[in-house]
């Protein structure tokens, strides 16, 4: 649906992107799609020399001209000294020179140059310059209510950056009127602010639209192009980013390509601009999943910004070498990611606000701190950051029960069991209550998943120990609900999907689940920007603004636990699909029939877990120093007899019998206690054991049987799993109770037997 959407919104048919990193680099070597004649125009006036004059007004024009055009280009260092030579100028124009430079101009330098001071963490004298230039003239070129609105936005002042937004929306309604001049300028900036606006209220899918339409505004308007190029190129990267956030990474991908062909038409590849757009792709690779393509346009991203001169500790270096250090870390390789992360050290030492925002006060940078023995340094980061959490976010917030979680880490390293429970036990439950926080964040997401599996191993540490009493918990009975979230079964999401649907029909219930997840978007997006202004300098930071946007979050997030118990209470079928709680021991033997046994594992890096459930008595619970790297080397051994690709029955290799009953002898013969007399199991298998047939795993020692004359005649004597008992996968215990939660099927429902052979495509059908 969101397919056909798009494209009856951009009017061209939807094209799936290649899926190869070779393709993506190919392009960084083509010259790219633009118009070369607004190529050459923009470059020509950016690589103008100044005009031999006394008149002050003629220099800062000059001046402001060039570095406006140099930005065009992605030439941030000459950016910012052009504009800094042209405010110069422009003040000896009002102050001595006979002609004196126009207010309008004047303010137009100066709120240019107010933006430049802000990228480099000048935020004060940033926002200062721009409000006095707005001051001085409103209604000048370029969208300098846009712009101050930002910056407000980037300090935390969530009023003022609003206020500013909605009076140049208020400005450019006066002033567009058909066939005045400027008019189709006034819509298209005034689109800017609309869209810009959606995005910090949260509100995704309506940026989309006014994205889409400024895009097509832009195209219509020959002249905008042909003048603010980068800003079109911009404009669909900033579309490409919305998708993204929307969960559609394959149109993002789409529209992210597009701008990056844009880009190198226009400013080449060694430029800020294209710099910029691949950085957007990255992202977009990072959140597919796709570590060695994001890998490679983060080291492009970075070579290309050193190419294009930009300032070695900008605010565009910093994003660059942030998303090259998360690359690391979604590969969980803490050792490479930890030199990174020193390098960002040395790169931004003159900078304290780009490496207080992405890298200090950064939970991935903290983890890897803890990951690679820094207890030390890892500890004091927390300390700080959790203080300045619990005061701006408060106790209750995913921000600070994640620092709390990575105290729980670092206190289990340590060795210190009590102070650990204490941690991860006030920690956990605010995190898997939030979950929804970390979606579409490949990274968070990852994160939870380290902390959740770091519980998981203290717990089993626990089991059976003096500590489990002590703090009044079930170790195998809370390592089962942890498994369960941690699993998260796409069965059970589209299941859950399904029932969801029937369930939402009362519109009062559509009402309250929209204002509902509208309000979680919001709340991520204020925490964001409060994270980021947080990351200021304290001379920088605004704090009456600070304090503002902290009591805007807090009034969010009560009205929005309002409107979930609100719609538990009155809609709980939709609730339990939505929303499914992990399920008890109590609440799969409720369900399992005589004879069936349920037995669930998960394997991490360093251990695996087995549960064997009965349908009633005792659950048995087993943990092995088995992991997650030793599972797949057996799996891939013993697949190789399951998966040939023989021309001959000779060809197929023997199965390895004596490694299967190892296997056997690790996961199921510990618990065997719990499912000795079942019939039927029922297997829940994480990781590297979903690619295995249990059935096929021997449950006792097995003679090598090198007499038999007759072809896989040694086979037979095999006592192998599915002899003993019937096996069903499932995907996870949740699966299994809402699947028995079902009404019985019809007894007197005929069966189907269907076959296809299907076109998946135009050219398939010419071939035939």
């Amino acid at each position: 649906e969101a397919k056909k959407v798009t494209v009856s919104l951009v009017k061209e048919p939807f094209v799936s992107p290649p899926r190869r990193i070779d393709d993506i680099l190919a392009i960084l070597d083509q010259p790219g799609q633009f118009d070369s004649e607004i190529v050459s125009k923009t470059k020509a006036i950016a690589d103008a020399s100044p005009p031999e004059t006394d008149n002050y007004a003629v220099l800062a024009n000059f001046y402001l001209k060039r570095g406006l055009n140099a930005r065009e280009l992605g030439r941030s260092n000459q950016v910012f000294q052009d504009i800094h030579i042209a405010f110069k100028y422009a003040k000896k124009s009002r102050s001595r020179n006979l002609i004196k430079i126009p207010k309008e101009d004047y303010a137009r330098i100066m709120t240019e140059l107010g933006q430049e001071e802000a990228y480099l963490g000048n935020f004060k004298q940033g926002i200062s310059l721009m409000e006095k230039g707005l001051d001085i003239h409103k209604r000048m070129g370029g969208n300098p209510f846009l712009s101050l609105g930002l910056l407000y936005f980037m300090a935390g002042d969530y009023n003022a950056g609003k206020a500013a937004f909605e009076e140049g929306i208020r400005l450019y309604n006066q002033r567009i009127r058909p066939g005045r001049r400027g008019y189709r300028g006034g819509i298209i900036n005034r689109s800017f602010l609309r869209a810009e606006l959606l995005k910090k209220e949260g509100n995704f899918a309506e940026e989309e639209l006014v994205r889409r339409s400024l895009l097509k505004q832009m195209k219509q308007s020959g002249d905008w192009i042909k003048n603010h190029p980068r800003t079109y190129i911009y404009v669909r990267s900033w579309l490409a980013q919305n998708l993204a956030k929307q969960g559609r990474p394959i149109e993002a991908e789409l529209e992210a390509r597009r701008a990056l062909n844009a880009a190198l038409g226009y400013a080449g590849k060694e430029s800020a601009v294209t710099a910029r757009v691949v950085g957007e792709l990255g992202k977009i690779m990072l959140s597919q999943k796709r570590l060695i393509d994001a890998e490679k346009l983060a080291i492009a991203r970075t070579e290309i910004y050193e190419a294009a001169g930009a300032s070695t500790n900008s605010l565009l270096k910093g994003e660059a070498i942030k998303l090259w250090c998360q690359v690391a870390m979604a590969r969980l390789d803490y050792a490479e990611a930890m030199k990174r992360f020193e390098i960002a050290k040395e790169t931004f030492l003159d900078n304290h606000y780009v490496y207080e925002r992405f890298f200090k006060r950064d939970p991935d940078f903290i983890l890897c701190l803890l990951k690679t023995g820094r207890f030390e340094e890892a500890i004091k980061s927390i300390t700080s950051v959790y203080k300045e959490y619990r005061q701006f976010f408060g106790d209750n917030s995913y921000p600070s029960a994640e620092m709390l979680s990575l105290q729980g880490i670092a206190s289990a390293m340590m060795g210190m069991t009590q102070e650990a429970m204490k941690y991860f036990s006030e920690s956990v439950p605010i995190l898997l209550k939030e979950k929804t926080a970390t979606e579409g964040d490949y990274l968070k997401n990852q994160r939870l998943m380290i902390i959740l599996e770091a519980y998981l191993d203290l717990l089993t540490g626990i089991h059976g120990d003096k500590f489990e009493k002590e703090f009044g918990v079930d170790a195998s009975a809370e390592s089962f609900k942890l498994v369960q979230i941690m699993i998260k079964s796409s069965v059970q999401s589209a299941l859950g999907a399904s029932g969801a649907r029937e369930a939402a029909i009362d519109p009062e219930l559509i009402g309250l689940v929209r204002r509902e997840q509208d309000s979680l978007k919001q709340i991520n997006s204020l925490q964001a920007m409060l994270s980021n202004a947080i990351a200021m300098p304290p001379d920088q930071q605004r704090p009456d603004a600070l304090k503002d946007l902290t009591a805007r979050i807090d009034a969010l997030s009560r009205a929005r636990i309002i409107l979930i118990d609100e719609i538990k209470r009155r809609f709980p079928k939709y609730s339990d699909f939505t929303d499914p709680q992990p399920v008890t021991f109590i609440q799969v033997q409720k369900h399992l029939r005589q004879g069936e046994v349920l037995i669930s594992i998960y394997s991490t890096d360093s251990r695996t877990y087995v549960w064997a459930i009965p349908p009633s008595g005792e659950v048995i619970f087993s943990a092995v120093g088995t992991g997650k790297k030793k599972l797949r080397k057996i799996i891939s051994k013993l697949r190789k007899a399951l998966d040939p690709e023989p021309t001959v029955l000779g060809d197929i290799p023997e199965f390895n019998i004596a490694l299967a009953y190892d296997l056997y002898s690790e996961l199921l013969k510990p618990v065997e206690k719990g499912w000795e007399n079942a019939t039927d199991l029922l297997i829940v298998a994480h990781g590297p054991l979903g690619q295995i047939p249990f059935s096929i795993l021997p449950t006792a020692p097995v003679d090598s049987g090198e007499n038999e004359q007759e072809l896989f005649g040694k086979y037979k004597k095999v006592p192998w799993l599915i002899r003993k008992a019937s096996v069903t996968r499932l995907p996870s215990a949740s699966t299994f109770v809402t699947l028995r939660r079902l009404p019985e099927s019809k007894p007197g429902r005929k069966a189907l037997a269907g076959f296809g052979d299907p076109f998946f495509n135009q050219q398939q059908l010419t071939e035939t």
